[in-house]
């Protein structure tokens, strides 16, 4: 049996890469483990001992009904369902203190979930459920990649940290049902986040196409694109096209191309210009597009600066300093062009280059197309960039 149809506990079990299963197993692995909790709170959250750390208690997505654990004293995990609760809630009456955690395993929607849970409303009425006082809240969103949550009430946490920070110290004992599945959590993770681009000479659509338990497309072409955008700041997520939830992108950029004051009184003071790579899943297209846009929310940099909401006057003074910088490019047409680019202003876009990816297609063949694409556009659009922001 080859290691792509091998089955793990999880998967005997029906885990896979079910977030409710992950929650589920945290969950259970902080109640159940004092060696887990004292980690999980102190050295990945970096909250601060207390006198009486076996009074944690835990939630997960209360409603979704009891769960027994017979491991360990307390209630069940489980109460009525209540809308805009998070997926784990660790609490402690005596510190007033609530942990909540969205865990988005994949992070392929909801992009508001966290401005919803961040809500006072949302808070508040968690608080009453859990019979807390005007509590203390630790807010997180705990995902693969570690994505920066909407709401900046919300922190960051990623299932890296928790691995290396948490996973990595506990003296698991595979003989145990607790100890025997968090192995296995720390053996999916590390298959995750070893995951390694394509030698040259690989077929790139047998890379992207590479799926063993939490290793699917979306991580190998983050993989890939990461791999061609050395010296770039860089993020990845999903395209926010209406129903477009199988394309991943990656986005790329020089810390100049990015501007987002706290208020935007000038539409050519607020802009994100970026490298987007996009890979149709279905179609096996990869397109790179160069965008300049307006909203951070979207482009996921920056506090809230959205031009629709400044007014007619500030969304035409950005179009025009956005047309600017389209018109400069133009008159480099010729450079642009030979080296694969297509000059065409769209909605974000003012260039784009579609690449084929066959059966046959090396990876070597791919990235050596976007480095020279990448040498000739990037310093033209340092200088333009710059040029445009004085």
């Amino acid at each position: 049996m080859s290691c792509g149809t091998c089955l793990d506990q999880f998967d005997l079990l029906g885990i896979g890469g079910r977030e409710d299963s992950y929650s589920d197993l945290l969950g259970h692995a902080f109640l159940c483990s004092a060696s887990f909790r004292d980690l999980f709170l102190g050295d990945l959250l970096g909250l601060a001992p207390g006198p009486d750390e076996q009074g944690w208690q835990a939630i997960v997505r209360p409603g979704s009904g009891p769960i027994d654990l017979a491991c360990c004293d307390g209630p069940p995990l489980g109460a009525e369902r209540r809308q805009g609760v998070p997926d784990l809630v660790f609490h402690h009456r005596e510190r007033g203190a609530i942990v909540a955690i969205v865990n988005k395993l994949f992070v392929t929607g909801e992009p508001d979930l966290t401005e919803r849970f961040a809500d006072i409303a949302h808070r508040d009425s968690l608080a009453e459920m859990l019979g807390l006082d005007m509590p203390s809240f630790h807010l997180y969103y705990l995902s693969l990649r570690g994505a920066r949550p909407l709401s900046p009430a919300f922190r960051a946490l990623s299932y890296q940290a928790l691995l290396e920070k948490v996973l990595a110290r506990l003296p698991l004992d595979q003989s145990e049902p607790l100890g025997a599945l968090l192995l296995t959590l720390r053996d999916r993770l590390g298959e995750y986040y070893g995951r390694r681009p394509p030698a040259a000479a690989a077929p790139l659509k047998e890379h992207l196409r590479y799926r063993h338990r939490l290793v699917f497309s979306f991580r190998n072409f983050e993989v890939f694109a990461g791999d061609l955008f050395s010296g770039y700041q860089t993020d990845s997520d999903v395209t926010t096209n209406m129903e477009c939830c199988y394309i991943p992108l990656y986005r790329a950029w020089h810390p100049n191309w990015v501007a987002y004051p706290e208020l935007a009184s000038d539409g050519a003071g607020c802009y994100s210009a970026h490298y987007e790579l996009q890979w149709n899943t279905r179609l096996d297209k990869l397109t790179l597009y160069f965008h300049v846009e307006s909203d951070p929310a979207r482009a996921g940099k920056g506090p809230q600066c959205l031009l629709r909401d400044q007014g007619e006057r500030t969304v035409a003074r950005f179009q025009g300093w956005r047309g600017s910088l389209y018109e400069r490019l133009l008159s480099h047409h010729g450079r642009l062009e030979n080296a694969g680019w297509n000059l065409r202003r769209s909605f974000v876009a003012l260039m784009s280059a579609q690449l084929a990816v066959t059966d046959t297609t090396s990876a070597g063949e791919v990235r050596e197309r976007i480095a020279n694409m990448l040498a000739v556009a990037t310093p033209l659009v340092d200088t333009i960039v710059a040029e445009a922001a004085r």
